[in-house]
């Protein structure tokens, strides 16, 4: 009996052990399962870091621009000029500054010409070169910003731009090319930066729209009819850097009321101010050598007219049909407008009756 009872309690006492040795062991493989997931969780970690580090240095792509467009390598070999629409469809064009790894840095002759539903072009600091013709009636086009980068601006680059209402021209630019923004008469302000010395043959002609012009002290020269019929402006002040208005330049700026002639003008061309209706005053510098034929004919309403000291030449019917125009101020003696240079016509249809010298009064016969 007794050996019975020692038995029974040996298979109780190996039951336990067996029990103790299986729950140790389940422990182990639950720990094991545990350090094996923070492992997992810890090497995550760092590489989702590395991720994100690699995406903050890393550098922006440069922009496409729009698809479609048509570019050929210029003669250098390392750079791009844009030709054309190709088959680009985008009605807001941006020109990239590389195109297949070479800098685009002009846009070609007549590239977009007659593009109507064009409405605005992003051109890049890349770009050295607008070509003749570029955007060539354009009638679409709003708004125009030429970049600091711009240097050159074919001729009628904008001609017809009927649409054209900002226009931005950069600090780049030395010469405005004749007809490049002719007809562009939903224009209405304009700015003409210091670096521009030129501005060509009917530049804004007939850009009727515009009411606000500003003249950097760059420009010395304005070319024939640069300025023909801009019949909305009002005010006109030329800065001292001007020497030349070329003829017709502000013919037909029915709208002009009061002009500002700077103090370095040699020579009005022929025409300069005619048609200019609404004129009512006008003061010719002392600087001004040459005043050409029909410069102010047909201002109907100028009254008041000084001439400079240093005027010898004064050309045929200058104040023709100068209705309210009866007297002339001169800045010198008698003797100094008896001795400039008159054509034989040049009080030819105006009612000029006395010349109002520095000694006394000329009463004209």
């Amino acid at each position: 009996m007794k050996k019975r009872w020692i038995a029974f309690l040996s298979l109780i006492m190996s039951l336990l052990l067996c029990l103790v040795v299986f729950t140790s062991c389940d422990n182990n493989k639950t720990n094991e399962s545990e350090n094996t997931s923070e492992t997992s969780s810890t090497e995550t970690t760092p590489s989702s870091e590395e991720s994100t580090s690699s995406s903050e240095i890393s550098k922006p792509s440069v922009n496409p621009g729009s698809a479609g467009l048509i570019y050929e390598v210029n003669a250098d070999g390392k750079t791009y000029t844009v030709t054309g629409l190709g088959t680009c469809q985008d009605r807001k064009i941006i020109i990239p500054s590389v195109f297949e790894g070479l800098a685009v840095t002009q846009i070609g002759d007549y590239a977009f010409r007659g593009c109507d539903t064009l409405t605005s072009v992003e051109i890049p600091e890349s770009v050295t070169v607008i070509g003749e013709g570029a955007f060539f009636e354009c009638v679409g086009l709003t708004r125009v910003v030429i970049p600091d980068s711009v240097k050159t601006v074919g001729n009628k680059a904008f001609y017809s731009c009927t649409g054209l209402k900002q226009l931005t021209i950069g600090n780049g630019l030395t010469a405005i090319g004749d007809e490049v923004f002719r007809t562009c008469y939903n224009l209405t302000e304009l700015t003409i930066p210091d670096n521009v010395k030129s501005i060509g043959d009917n530049a804004f002609r007939y850009c009727s729209g515009l009411k606000t012009l500003s003249f950097g002290n760059g420009v010395t020269h304005i070319g024939a009819s640069a300025f023909y019929e801009c019949t909305s402006l009002t005010n006109l002040t030329l800065p001292e850097s001007v020497t030349e208005i070329g003829e017709y330049a502000f013919s037909n700026c029915s709208g002009l009321t009061e002009i500002k002639l700077g103090g370095g003008l040699q020579s009005i061309g022929n025409s300069a101010f005619n048609c200019c209706t609404k004129l009512k005053s006008v003061e010719i510098p002392d600087s001004v050598t040459t005043v050409g034929q029909w410069v102010f004919a047909m201002c109907m309403d100028l009254q008041t007219v000084t001439i400079g000291s240093g005027v010898n030449v004064i050309g045929q019917s200058v104040f023709s049909s100068c209705l309210g125009l009866t007297e002339i101020r001169y800045n010198s003696t008698q003797t100094q407008w008896e001795a400039i240079e008159k054509d034989s016509f040049w009080r030819n249809g105006a009612y000029v009756q006395t010349i109002v010298c520095s000694d006394g009064t000329i009463t004209l016969g």
